[in-house]
């Protein structure tokens, strides 16, 4: 509601509205398409596999591009003040970036998996990865 009480949205010319940014964007990124792509599978049982995973790229991929594009954001809105803000300064911050990269790990992690020993063990860390960012972010 906070872009709504304070004017919008803009981008680098205003720093403050830039911010408003970041909170949509990353409830838009890591609750709505993060969870859809976790959920594509059950939700759609009766569609065609390849489907399914192409829906499922597409939908960690927005997901990601909202969750960079939301940290990009902060972090301007932060450091182009006249008087700039200092970063990472909070708990919220420090669980947020750390979920960021975790997730950003995994994906890149599963995409580089190339011998069925490497994806046995990352079977089980698939899913710690997504259910741990998936419930931290929920409580962020």
């Amino acid at each position: 509601m906070d872009w709504l009480l304070h004017g919008g949205f803009a981008w680098q010319t205003d720093p403050k509205l830039e911010f408003n940014l970041h909170p949509v964007l990353m409830i838009t990124g890591f609750v709505f398409l993060y969870g859809n792509a976790i959920l594509v599978f059950r939700a759609l049982p009766g569609k065609k596999k390849t489907t399914l995973k192409i829906l499922h790229v597409m939908l960690h991929t927005l997901s990601l591009v909202c969750v960079i594009v939301g940290l990009k954001s902060v972090f301007d809105s932060r450091n182009l003040p006249a008087k700039p803000i200092s970063n990472l300064y909070s708990l919220h911050s420090w669980l947020g970036l750390l979920s960021v990269i975790l997730y950003i790990l995994q994906v890149r992690l599963i995409s580089l998996r190339a011998t069925r020993k490497i994806s046995l063990m990352m079977k089980n860390s698939k899913s710690i990865f997504s259910e741990w960012c998936f419930s931290s972010l929920l409580g962020c």
